[in-house]
């Protein structure tokens, strides 16, 4: 909490004592046995330390708006996690005042994002209030393109802020349509003004600001989706692998803790492996977007199965996770015994990850709806 005014003297050792004759800094009284002001020596800290606290002009408001913001975001984190909660849980929660909280709250309230539930009676006292996250405040766009044979299957979801599904459907393109139904979707779902952003997920390498830089689906290579959505709706756009969604969706799916590591790999027929990697329940994506890649590992030849057991055991000596998925027709569920049997003769018994096989990439959904909310954190709040 930061002090300011009388109240602030008590922060600085060298000052204690001098009231009551300092009570407003502004007051500078001389003393007749001194030639500097001991009111002037107090006015010097408390500025010195407010502008350090607040900055200066422009700058401290700026800085006051970004506390009161920071402040919301986490108030909206704990309702979020909490499911429902009253102001005092909120407040130990977070770790804010009370009054901090009440007041933000009510505001959060006048302004949608939040919602007063029924009083929740005491044994003792007076009633409580509670809150939670109101669901309909803002809608999350989630595309997907998937490849079926030639085609591509576009995916469109509208979910709540509780990642409850409110709207889907499905369109088939060419390849060299992709773009335009992509943003004929936006247009379309984003025209109600309740879309607050949108998540893409994709087949490809994409960076870390969003640019495809290779994908199955080739007109989109070298294309920058979140600025040529986001030019159209005016709204967040995030893009991401369907891999790494596929495996930040995963963990939660499966009962893990969000600080878990996962591992998903691709093994389909034709097509070069790769892997979506969540460490410490983050994405991993490397300094050139070049992890998961598995294809580039120098292994020796060998059949596709033991290919595929020698790539999964060297994820774990790096990752050392403690689920990997594979998906695709490379492996198939008569499969998965052999490959836990190469993986028992490659990894110490300690150090084996639980080993389970996907039907799809279903859990894309899950991991994109992630994403999405937390940077709807940071956008909208």
């Amino acid at each position: 909490m930061i002090c300011a005014g009388p109240a602030a003297l008590h922060l600085f050792p060298y000052c204690k004592g001098l009231a009551p004759q300092m009570q407003d800094p502004r007051r500078a009284r001389r003393r007749p046995d001194s030639t500097k002001t001991l009111d002037n020596i107090y006015c010097k800290t408390y500025n010195k330390y407010r502008n350090k606290w607040l900055g200066k002009g422009a700058m401290g408001l700026q800085n006051t708006a970004m506390v009161r913001q920071e402040n919301c975001r986490a108030i909206w984190r704990a309702v979020r996690l909490l499911g429902a909660a009253t102001k005092k849980e909120v407040a130990g929660r977070t770790g804010l005042s009370f009054s901090t909280c009440s007041a933000l709250i009510n505001e959060m309230v006048r302004g949608g994002a939040l919602t007063a539930l029924v009083e929740q009676r005491a044994a003792c006292g007076r009633p409580s209030l509670a809150y939670c996250i109101n669901a309909g405040y803002r809608l999350l766009l989630c595309l997907r393109l998937e490849q079926q044979g030639t085609e591509f299957v576009l995916r469109r979801t509208l979910r709540d802020l509780c990642g409850a599904e409110v709207a889907h459907s499905e369109s088939r393109c060419a390849d060299a349509g992709a773009l335009a139904a992509l943003r004929a979707a936006c247009v379309q779902d984003c025209a109600g003004g309740r879309v607050g952003i949108i998540g893409v997920g994709l087949p490809g390498v994409v960076r870390r600001g969003g640019q495809v830089l290779s994908c199955d689906c080739r007109s989109l290579a070298g294309v920058d989706l979140p600025r040529e959505l986001g030019a159209l709706t005016g709204l967040p756009v995030l893009c991401e692998n369907d891999m790494n969604l596929c495996a930040y969706g995963l963990d939660r799916q499966n009962g893990y803790a969000e600080a878990d590591s996962i591992a998903v790999v691709s093994c389909y027929r034709g097509i070069l492996p790769g892997a979506g990697l969540v460490v410490d329940g983050r994405i991993v994506r490397g300094t050139t977007d070049f992890a998961g890649e598995i294809s580039a590992l120098p292994l020796p030849e060998s059949a596709p199965l033991t290919r595929l057991a020698m790539q999964i055991a060297c994820i774990a000596a790096v990752v050392d996770p403690a689920l990997v998925a594979v998906v695709g027709d490379g492996c198939d569920d008569a499969a998965l015994p052999q490959l836990r049997r190469l993986l028992n003769g490659l990894l110490p018994p300690d150090h084996r990850p639980e080993l389970t096989r996907l039907d799809d990439l279903s859990s894309a959904a899950d991991g994109l709806v992630r994403l999405c909310l937390q940077q709807l954190e940071n956008e909208a709040l």
